[in-house]
């Protein structure tokens, strides 16, 4: 729209937030009209019924902001945006109807396929981590897919308390379109800049115990889930371009420490479950916002730690950029597994349990057990 990039960065950052700012109340008052709630249950920690569907108001702010200011600078964008409408309904109808597992992974399955093979937004180095750079299609379009649906599925696993995935969702977006400002992609930055916008203004009312309280739902967390996806993408194959300005040296564990939560937390999530005979897809209270909570935070200070400690993981993989990809990788996942142990035996001396172990590691064990 403007001939400034930069204009138009900050543009679609203000405009994005106003729509989502000003559209909440109305879908609040929608929700409650039609009780459209979710209510309190065995797993949830809210005890009364609060509107969902927030992420309606999300997904509106970043379209609409993002499509008046992007201009021309994205590629396949048609795909992009049909992409995220497409996961904008799965999410809506799994808000209203709660379908399948199964179902929606295969709609999510479909539409990362649509993404590898239509786009140019696939994953095709990487970077020297394992030791590994370039890689052929056959290898680049099924990893694109795995991590594409990883992180969609990580990051609508997070929202679980009050802020979460919001400031997480924040903290990725706006290094991203800062980033990619300095590099000169700007229709990413429009993309990114357009989401931490609407989160931003989402973010109030999420936090709010008052009326105006209102949860994204799946139909934010898994639309904001693909486009993190996508912008994690693009930063790791521009870092790859030796024309980029800025480059970092292993792109692929920056984004490790941005999603370190989501990511862990569902790896970490899975092996619990599964240890314990139950499906990998089957909800619990064993997330690490859930032991944040039972050892006495509130949801805001619960996502202020959860949220400093993915900021201090970025921080530390910045730090060690000029390192080997595969140390900086296996730093953070010590650090990942030792933080999880932490809490766990915090956990467990606040409950007053005679033993302290490392359950993360226990459980490691007795999976390893079981399949090997």
């Amino acid at each position: 729209m403007f001939p400034s990039p930069l204009l138009n960065i900050v543009s679609a950052f203000i405009v994005a937030a106003f729509i989502s700012w000003f559209s909440i109340p109305s879908i609040i008052k929608v929700v409650r009209i039609k009780k459209l709630f979710d209510k309190p249950g065995d797993r949830k920690i809210h005890k009364r019924e609060v509107p969902t569907m927030g992420g309606i108001a999300i997904f509106g702010g970043f379209a609409i902001s993002m499509l008046l200011f992007v201009n021309g600078y994205v590629e396949h964008l048609s795909v992009v945006v049909a992409a995220s409408v497409i996961i904008f309904f799965l999410g809506l109808k799994d808000d209203l109807v709660n379908m399948p597992p199964r179902k929606k992974l295969a709609v999510e399955f479909g539409v990362a396929l649509l993404i590898a093979l239509a786009t140019d937004l696939r994953i095709t180095s990487l970077n020297g981590l394992f030791g590994i750079h370039e890689l052929a299609t056959w290898v680049s379009v099924p990893l694109t897919v795995f991590v594409i649906i990883l992180i969609m599925n990580a990051y609508n696993l997070i929202d679980g308390i009050d802020g979460l995935a919001a400031s997480i969702g924040i903290l990725a977006t706006v290094f991203y379109g800062i980033w990619f400002w300095i590099a000169e992609r700007y229709g990413y930055a429009v993309i990114s800049a357009s989401i931490a916008g609407a989160l931003i203004a989402f973010l109030p009312f999420n936090m709010s115990g008052k009326h105006y309280k209102i949860f994204m739902g799946d139909t934010g967390s898994l639309t904001v889930g693909l486009l993190l996806a996508i912008a994690t993408i693009r930063f790791n194959e521009v870092n790859a371009l030796a024309s980029t300005p800025y480059r970092f040296a292993s792109p692929l564990t920056i984004s490790l420490g941005l999603l370190i939560l989501p990511l862990f937390d569902a790896l970490r999530v899975a092996i619990i479950r599964i240890s314990r005979n139950t499906s990998p897809f089957h909800a619990d209270n064993n997330h690490m916002h859930h032991q944040l909570l039972r050892l006495g935070l509130t949801h805001g200070n619960a996502s202020i730690v959860l949220v400093a400690t993915s900021a201090l993981f970025v921080g530390i993989a910045m730090l060690l950029d000029n390192l080997a990809p595969t140390m900086i990788f296996t730093i953070l996942g010590i650090l990942a597994i030792l933080l999880s142990a932490f809490t766990m035996n915090l956990e467990k001396r606040s409950s007053g349990a005679d033993e302290i172990h490392l359950d993360f590691f226990k459980l490691t064990r007795r999976l390893y057990k079981k399949t090997g």
